[in-house]
């Protein structure tokens, strides 16, 4: 290309300039056609510094609070500072202290990309041999050691089979640091977690841009006024320059973090990561009935198409029973009346979930059970998965827990199908604006969204027993899917338990 285009010739780099350039306009030609929807009567917001400042500090704020982001902070935000050194003084130290083309930090950017794939594909292997809060610490400490050994090398080729050393202990550091926040972080904090540290370490890795080349020089210079900057290692002639010294600081800046990691997360008791299953360890005896349970958030006509449902089940001859959650007994109803009435307040996270598994234990006993021992189609109006979304996600007590306490209070019983009326929470409050709000509704529509992403991930999980119908629609429209999802459930009913 060089040879057609005199530019590219004189100045290779600038084709990879040119392609990058490519990539925003790529970028803001799809960021253009999206319609994003404002709010009604809010008016146009301004950029605030002030705002912006005070947002970094409540950030960091949260960080330093005693959880296990606070023992992690200091470890991930210097290792993007160290990031941050070699991106900055990386291109001079492989031209000039190497002596290398300056294609050959196109070299070492490959070697690093090759490392850290190589290091985040064995993360799983390591895992089984290591502890994850060893292995993040260990990686940090060897990946320094790697930058350290690096900037020592007298040539290109030594200094990219180091780079790949490198880029394997930071693609284990990422994995096991990232899973362990994963696991040991509320789902409630999870994301103004990840959130602020991923705001901190970029703010690391710019100042680190600038600050390590003004260092860089300031050691170069204090090479050039006291010394030859030579010296040799196993008779090879190692010239001291300002961007080894300063590469030698970013390794024992990571080696500092890393061991004060180790000392940080010595006072936190770390969970494992245990799988989750929603196939309960109690199941219901076989019988001849059908269990259907429908989800979905606020206001996606969740009540309508239980009444299409049980009119087209009926129509087909079945015995169908009609139930909802809370509610469903008399006990049940007044369950109900606490947990949505407004006037209840606050209620902490644990006494709400233990309503709700109150509420089910006496529904299933005294309701379900009997109808799907005498055969009946029973349609329950939400069941355990709204616990799991309101709950377990949306509450931030985790699947695990409130999965255990419904298991024991339903003694296993679970839906065969479960009918998910999907819906963005704004629409859902939209459509039912003009009826008073129950004290889950007034949770606000952050809240709710929560719930539908939980309500996304559990179905996705687990496909063999979810069927997700879009409730944008007009009623009819989606009673159609509901209609084929209800009949595929009554035939694989009657295939496994067939008329005598």
């Amino acid at each position: 290309m060089g040879a057609r285009i005199p530019v590219l010739e004189a100045q290779p780099e600038s084709l990879a300039l040119i392609l990058d350039a490519g990539t925003f306009l790529f970028s803001a030609a799809m960021v253009a056609g999206i319609a994003i929807r404002t709010q009604p009567g809010r008016a146009t917001e301004h950029l605030d510094l002030a705002r912006v400042w005070r947002d970094t500090i409540d950030g960091i704020n949260f960080l330093r609070e005693d959880s296990i982001a606070s023992a992690m902070t200091g470890g991930i935000v210097i290792a993007f500072g160290a990031v941050g050194a070699v991106l900055a003084i990386g291109p001079v130290f492989v031209t000039s202290t190497l002596g290398a083309d300056p294609s050959g930090w196109g070299l070492v950017v490959t070697a690093f990309g090759v490392g850290m794939g190589l290091g985040m594909a064995s993360a799983g292997q390591a895992a089984k041999a290591l502890e994850r809060e060893l292995l993040f610490v260990w990686s940090l400490i060897a990946a320094a050691v790697a930058l350290f050994v690096l900037a020592t090398m007298p040539n290109l080729s030594w200094a990219i089979v180091f780079t790949v050393w490198l880029g394997a202990f930071c693609g284990l550091a990422w994995v096991s640091g990232y899973t362990l926040l994963q696991v040991n972080v509320a789902d409630e904090f999870r994301g103004r977690t990840f959130g602020s540290l991923t705001a901190m370490s970029r703010m690391v890795l710019f100042l680190s841009l600038a600050g390590f080349s003004a260092l860089a020089q300031a050691f170069q210079s204090l090479i050039d006024a006291v010394s030859s900057g030579q010296f040799y290692l196993g008779g090879q002639r190692i010239d001291l320059s300002g961007t080894r010294l300063a590469l030698w600081t970013a390794g024992l800046l990571v080696v500092g973090a890393g061991f004060n990691t180790r000392r940080l997360l010595k006072r936190y008791r770390l969970s494992r990561p245990v799988p989750l299953t929603l196939v309960p360890k109690l199941k219901r005896p076989p019988a001849t009935g059908l269990f259907i349970a429908f989800e979905g958030v606020e206001g996606a006509g969740k009540g309508t198409q239980i009444k299409m449902a049980e009119a087209h089940l009926r129509s087909l001859g079945l015995d169908v029973l009609v139930t909802r959650e809370p509610g469903g007994t008399s006990a049940g109803e007044q369950i109900r009346e606490l947990l949505l009435d407004p006037g209840t307040g606050k209620l902490d996270a644990r006494a709400e979930a233990l309503l709700f598994a109150a509420s089910r234990a006496q529904t299933v006993a005294s309701v379900i059970r009997p109808a799907l021992a005498e055969g009946k189609v029973v349609i329950c109006d939400r069941y355990v998965d709204s616990s799991l979304a309101y709950q377990g996600w949306a509450r931030g007590l985790g699947e695990p827990d409130v999965l255990s306490l419904n298991v024991w209070a339903t003694q296993g019983l679970f839906p065969d199908m479960v009918i998910l009326l999907h819906l963005e929470p704004e629409l859902g409050l939209a459509r039912s604006e003009d009826e008073p709000l129950d004290r889950m509704e007034l949770e606000g529509q952050q809240f709710l969204a929560k719930v539908a992403d939980a309500y996304l991930k559990i179905a996705e999980e687990h496909p063999e027993r979810f069927v997700v119908v879009d409730a944008n629609r007009d009623p009819a429209t989606v009673f159609d899917s509901v209609r084929e999802a209800l009949e595929r459930a009554v035939h694989e009913r009657d295939d496994h338990h067939p008329a005598s």
